[in-house]
């Protein structure tokens, strides 16, 4: 980008690219995360040799007895390529004396000198237990724990080092992104924010929007924070937040961490421009958190047009129209990821005759219904699709719909293909179970009597 730039002699709309490739680093994240003062997991980050990273495991472990999960992350990697992790606690043998330790110690238990022998016989197990229960969520980069490790130590000045994290205490999570951009002038706007769609653990393969898991206010807060230390590095351009959302068990509040941090301009905001272009609405950060739309267009045209043959009062007359305007939302479930090694043998004509003929379709005056996104010709088995509807179980039950009939068109018994189709389709049945739950819960609460 910065050659292009140079080249057509136009300013580039990012930072320095050492400034952007240092914090979107994973431990660059955490400096910025610190420097914002937002929660975050605990943590060890900049461990560049094999020494470091048992020793700040081992440590972690015996500061917080009561994680079960530990994630490693290569500084360099990007998506979930450079994620491990391993369930610490299960395979420890010497756990429960220390959790007696811990309790025999009391509030001394954080005193390094109360916790040294403990460390030391964590510090010992953690070799054998990482070398057999680990797992590594890339296999095709990384297919054992030894080539891991020898990619997460490489420390030379262009690579190398990683992260050691917390996972949450608990298996249900929300894991969501928020995408903002940092003018030149130092001016902050949130874009886009969704909850994120997985089909294996940690690889995200979509959203949906607008995001229902975190309070609007507090997101934005957080996300406004971290904006502002952003800033204060010098980083400019889009960037991208991802946070982890659940219950805590110890205290039943809710817990939101920071977790990632990317100096790029996202896939999930690229869907949710085309989401604001087929729809003409936006997202009311500072509000509802929903994502509104306008319901009278042709008026507004009209409106407009006769503002321009009265210059004198066309502001007056824009601004009473955007303030009376009734607006209605939408909801949207989307996908930049998907793929099937099948639809490479398939013309676009030939797939798009299939979707009219199952109705798989968008319907321009109501703006809900299906818009696809094409890769490129050469790449036919990837492609993107948007799905909106007027709520969000509408939303995750057609993409689950137009997903189940594109891999029975598509597919056979003797050439069933590759995808990460089926995956995809669970993991929306789980979010709309939840989501189904949360309704109910919400229309229990509000039937009960006063009093």
């Amino acid at each position: 980008d910065v050659t292009v730039a140079d080249m057509l002699g136009v300013p580039c709309l990012s930072a320095d690219p050492e400034v952007s490739r240092l914090y979107s680093t994973t431990s660059g994240g955490k400096i910025i995360f610190a420097d914002a003062k937002v929660p975050v997991p605990p943590s060890e980050m900049g461990l560049y040799s094999e020494q470091q990273m048992f020793a700040g495991l081992a440590s972690l472990v015996t500061n917080n007895l009561h994680v079960e999960r530990w994630m490693f992350k290569i500084d360099d990697e990007f998506d979930s390529r450079g994620i491990a992790y391993c369930d610490v606690i299960k395979h420890l043998e010497c756990y429960d004396w220390a959790v007696k330790e811990s309790q025999r110690y009391g509030e001394k238990w954080t005193k390094k000198w109360a916790q040294e022998a403990a460390n030391g016989r964590i510090a010992a197990e953690l070799p054998s237990i990482l070398e057999i229960h680990v797992v590594i969520s890339n296999k095709s980069a990384y297919p054992t724990w030894e080539k891991y490790v020898a990619a997460f130590i490489r420390g030379d000045e262009c690579r190398g080092g990683g992260v050691i994290e917390a996972a949450p205490p608990i298996h249900s999570i929300t894991s969501l992104t928020v995408d903002f951009f940092i003018d030149p002038l130092r001016n902050i706007q949130l874009t886009s924010w969704g909850d994120q769609i997985h089909d294996s653990p940690y690889h995200v393969c979509g959203v949906s929007v607008p995001q229902a898991s975190v309070d609007p206010p507090q997101l934005e807060s957080l996300t406004v924070a971290i904006a502002k230390s952003c800033c204060n590095r010098g980083i400019i351009g889009y960037v991208s937040v991802d946070f982890v959302t659940f219950i805590d068990p110890l205290t039943m509040n809710q817990q939101v961490w920071a977790v990632d941090l990317d100096v790029q301009y996202s896939d999930s905001l690229a869907m949710c421009q085309l989401f604001r272009y087929v729809t003409g609405g936006n997202f009311d950060f500072s509000g509802s958190g929903l994502f509104e739309m306008p319901i009278e267009d042709r008026l507004e045209t009209f409106e407009k047009q006769e503002a321009r043959r009265r210059k004198a009062l066309r502001e007056w007359e824009e601004d009473v129209l955007v303030r009376k305007r009734p607006t209605a939302a939408r909801f949207a479930v989307m996908s930049a990821r998907l793929c099937h090694t099948n639809l490479s043998i398939i013309r676009y004509s030939v797939f798009f005759q299939m979707c009219r003929a199952h109705t798989i379709g968008f319907d321009v005056e109501e703006r809900c219904g299906c818009v696809f996104t094409l890769v490129d010709s050469s790449i036919r088995s990837h492609l993107g699709m948007i799905c909106i509807s007027e709520d969000l179980q509408s939303a995750i039950t057609l993409f689950s719909r137009n997903l189940s009939i594109i891999h029975q068109e598509i597919s056979a018994p003797t050439m069933p293909g590759s995808s990460n189709f089926k995956a995809t389709a669970l993991e929306l049945r789980k979010i709309a179970g939840v989501a189904e739950e949360n309704e109910s819960n919400t229309f229990a609460e509000t039937d009960k009597p006063n009093g």
